[in-house]
């Protein structure tokens, strides 16, 4: 998945997955540049013109895990 954004404009997205055995998932990323509710709502305005990739990581209350690195591009 990549996304193109606008420098200054509010992006908005929920991460959605679904678990084979039902269970509530947590998510998290590798990095607080780009904030992350735990249960998977990004919210933020960039700043500046940038490309840059972020790891979200689902778990399961089994700790079992999924992650996916996703493209930012800010225009």
């Amino acid at each position: 998945i990549d996304f193109v954004l606008r420098k200054g404009a509010v992006f908005y997205y929920q991460l959605d997955v679904t678990d084979a055995e039902g269970d509530n998932m947590i998510f998290s990323s590798d990095t607080s540049a780009v904030p992350l509710s735990l249960d998977g709502f990004i919210r933020f305005v960039p700043i500046s013109r940038s490309t840059f990739f972020v790891t979200f990581t689902a778990t399961d209350s089994r700790g079992m895990s999924n992650a996916h690195k996703i493209r930012f591009v800010v225009e």
